[in-house]
């Protein structure tokens, strides 16, 4: 009967102790999900980028990790960015590929798209092939080399990979008319650094979706080693 209390002690201070451990793994899971969220639209995303790649060194080169892939919908916002860091003159080495929607397929699916962005990739494409076109030269010098796919399909994810584990996500939301809307909404960073399952999956997912669209994608205009490859002579 002597023994009945302490028993009871030792359970209580046993479930006290659990207790206190599942607060506090619950706490770095919020802590953690609150982190990896981007809200506000691309400002900020643009903004997690750059330290992304400021992080990104010279070693990174040769092991063929210094590179940018942009699953896009018309590069509206994304290819400006990126022009802006092609420009930086301390930028080099650098594989850069870009997806965006066919112009032709939006004008044919006017019900989930918004038509408008048939002109908006468009005038993106002719500038990143007129872009492209005017710099070979100097992006051979710099080791960059710059693909632009277009895509038939309807997204379900757009976003950045940086090398092949800093993913920046988000889904692709409907509006009220019941087409794909602007990617104003949440992304999500999961940073080289996070090993946790999540990450994983949220990596496989988009490298999935790239891997996806490439497969069936149309190579619009390529610039490698001083080199400009337009889509007629893939």
């Amino acid at each position: 009967e002597a023994i009945a209390p302490i028993i009871a002690l030792v359970v209580l201070l046993v479930f006290r102790a659990l207790e206190s451990v599942e607060k506090r793994l619950t706490s770095l899971a919020e802590s953690n999900a609150t982190d990896s969220v981007i809200s506000g639209g691309v400002t900020r995303v643009y903004q997690v980028i750059t330290e992304v790649v400021k992080n990104i060194n010279e070693a990174a080169v040769k092991r063929g990790e210094r590179r940018i892939d942009v699953i896009g919908l018309t590069l509206f916002s994304a290819w400006p960015d990126l022009e802006g860091r092609i420009r930086n003159q301390q930028s080099s080495g650098w594989r850069i590929r870009m997806l965006c929607l066919e112009p032709e397929y939006i004008t044919s699916q006017t019900t989930l798209l918004d038509p408008s962005w048939a002109l908006e990739a468009t005038k993106n494409i002719d500038q990143i092939r007129s872009y492209l076109s005017d710099e070979r030269e100097t992006l051979r010098k710099r080791r960059i080399t710059v693909e632009l796919y277009t895509y038939q399909r309807i997204p379900a994810i757009h976003g950045f990979a940086i090398g092949d584990s800093d993913v920046v996500i988000s889904f692709c939301h409907w509006d009220k008319n019941g087409r794909i809307d602007r990617p104003y909404q949440f992304y999500e960073h999961f940073p080289t650094a996070d090993a946790s399952e999540r990450a994983e999956f949220y990596r496989g997912l988009f490298r999935n979706s790239r891997d996806e669209l490439l497969r069936s994608a149309r190579r619009v205009v390529r610039s490698n080693k001083g080199r400009l490859t337009l889509d007629s002579e893939n």
